[in-house]
């Protein structure tokens, strides 16, 4: 029988019996690993750039990486059910799925007992039960599906724990000190590469720091809304109230020229009240100076919109 030219890449090769709705659903757990390297951690050097998440992905490489040395050097086939899955030209010692997923299982709890991560202490039991759940299942579907005999996942299972141990380890007691020049490079100041295993709770951080931020740029706005709010009432009757004159003291220019005279006359440089102009009585006095406050917070309000615009 002639040996087919052609060769599938082997972590995404999943075949399962047709019917079988067991075995389409391990199907889909045997492409964990998958999901974890594109959506995981993709996503997270897109959005988060977090050094703690990009050396875990660095350690799950080079893994990945020892894996396929060893694989290459013991050549151990793989079950007779290879034959059914086209996979008999590929080795199966030892399993690089189970290794894949129970690195990641250690190391994620590994983080989560040291305090690294997004999570509260309440939700950390949550999310290591659900890597080891994974990482079990994972190992289970290599079996099932006919993929790997039960002696190669649980060599590929404990060699993973062994090496995500390991760059634990190397990661957190020896690279951990380049930290802060990593993120002073060149490299971490263009792409914003950041370290917060300092911090116990990432998510509660960036909420409250994001929260205080939008609060502070509403500010002007909120302020002008509260006063309007308050005195709607006061701000009406002066509307309806005040008269034409009124109005026009509030409205023109602050530079305006004298029938009688050719030197400009000034107003005061502020938007506040104007004493000495006319038609400003004792009366109507409070309804100007609120009409004012109005004025001067909508050219602010403007000036700020359009300094965020220029930036």
């Amino acid at each position: 029988m002639a040996t087919s030219p052609l060769k599938a890449v082997s972590l995404t090769h999943v075949r399962y019996q047709r019917g079988d709705q067991l075995g389409h659903f391990l199907a889909w757990v045997s492409l964990v690993p998958v999901f974890i390297s594109l959506g995981g951690f993709l996503s997270h050097f897109i959005f988060r750039r977090e050094l703690q998440g990009m050396f875990f992905a660095l350690g799950l490489l080079i893994s990945q990486f020892i894996n396929e040395f060893i694989k290459t050097s013991v050549q151990q086939a793989r079950p007779e059910t290879c034959a059914l899955l086209e996979m008999c030209d590929s080795h199966g010692w030892p399993s690089s799925h189970s290794q894949y997923m129970f690195f990641f299982a250690i190391y994620f709890t590994l983080l989560s007992y040291k305090g690294i991560g997004l999570w509260g202490t309440e939700s950390k039991w949550i999310m290591n039960l659900l890597a080891w759940s994974l990482a079990l299942l994972t190992m289970y579907s290599r079996v099932y599906l006919g993929y790997h005999s039960v002696a190669q996942v649980f060599a590929g299972a404990t060699l993973g724990m062994f090496l995500g141990a390991l760059w634990f380890w190397v990661v957190n007691s020896v690279l951990f000190c380049y930290f802060p020049a990593i993120e002073e490079s060149q490299f971490g100041r263009k792409f914003y590469i950041k370290d917060t295993s300092h911090i116990s709770n990432v998510l509660k951080f960036e909420y409250d720091n994001a929260r205080a931020a939008r609060e502070k740029l509403d500010e002007p706005r909120m302020l002008m809304k509260m006063l309007f709010q308050e005195n709607q009432v006061l701000l009406a009757a002066a509307v309806a109230g005040s008269t034409g004159l009124v109005a026009k003291r509030i409205l023109e220019p602050c530079v305006n020229s004298d029938e009688t005279t050719e030197e400009p006359k000034k107003c005061d440089e502020s938007c506040g009240d104007r004493e000495e102009s006319e038609g400003i009585t004792e009366e109507n006095k409070e309804s100007v100076l609120w009409l004012n406050m109005l004025k001067c917070g909508i050219v602010v309000d403007i000036w700020r919109w359009s300094q965020r615009r220029v930036r």
